[in-house]
């Protein structure tokens, strides 16, 4: 019996994985639903701005250089998912395998939100106040939306 619970025990575990990783695509790679990339948000946020042409340029510099550096995520997340997928349940180190999977996984996460967070900066000096403010409308708005 106990090895029966263990069994199921890990069997979750890595189900857990597997879909957060499938659901962490999104994240590393293109939108969930949506097509696109990860950087159409900030995209359709400044579609709403009435920008210069300076700043269009600028924001178009800014999005060419985000996209260059995301280029080969979906290969990563692909890579990872085998990953998961082929461990092995029965093995004796499945566990500790999983862990560092999961580990390296939150480290990738973790870097593409500081990643972000950083394109979502340098887009936000380029604009003037009254836009930033325009911009924060916005979100507001569609965080408005979500919760309802």
């Amino acid at each position: 019996m106990k090895k029966m619970n263990k069994l199921f025990t890990t069997a979750i575990i890595a189900g857990a994985l597997v879909t957060s990783t499938a659901y962490a695509g999104g994240f590393f790679g293109k939108m969930h639903h949506r097509g696109g990339d990860m950087l159409m948000p900030i995209e359709r946020m400044i579609d709403h701005l009435d920008l210069s042409d300076e700043q269009e340029d600028q924001a178009e510099a800014i999005l060419k250089k985000a996209r260059s550096n995301t280029e080969n995520l979906g290969e990563m997340r692909h890579q990872m998912f085998q990953q998961i997928i082929r461990n092995n349940p029965d093995s004796l180190d499945y566990m500790s395998v999983v862990e560092q999977q999961a580990e390296t996984i939150s480290v990738k996460v973790k870097e593409k939100v500081i990643f972000m967070a950083k394109v979502r900066q340098d887009i936000y000096k380029i604009l003037t106040s009254e836009q930033k403010e325009e911009m924060e409308a916005h979100i507001e708005k569609r965080m408005k939306r979500m919760r309802d």
